[in-house]
């Protein structure tokens, strides 16, 4: 089976972080690309103006949110733009699930009375 294509995207959520990604996009150095997809339509419906980044750039900007408010976004191959913010950058990380282990059911225990 093939390794799917992703493409990465950045949705800054007010003015100062759209101003600090677009100066990451300008400089380059941080590996953005200086490109913006503009009302673009993801998964849910909604119409946004996204970055487009990369993996890295991606957890490097979610590890220094201090004052940063964004949501992350990708694209495998050519399809839907989906919202990875909660399932990838997750403060958490879920622990393995146990296995179902069947309970013993307990034994009957019959008590005779004597008369």
């Amino acid at each position: 089976m093939a390794k799917r294509h992703h493409v990465w995207f950045v949705f800054p959520k007010n003015s100062h972080t759209n101003e600090v990604v677009a100066r990451f996009a300008c400089q380059g150095t941080f590996g953005f690309e200086s490109e913006a997809l503009q009302d673009a339509l993801c998964e849910d419906g909604l119409r946004r103006n996204l970055w487009i980044t990369t993996e890295q750039d991606a957890w490097y900007l979610w590890r220094s949110r201090i004052d940063l408010k964004f949501e992350v976004f990708n694209r495998r191959g050519n399809g839907k733009i989906r919202n990875v913010t909660k399932p990838l950058f997750r403060k958490e990380r879920r622990s393995p699930k146990k296995k179902n282990q069947k309970a013993k059911k307990p034994q009957k225990i019959s008590l005779f009375l004597c008369r």
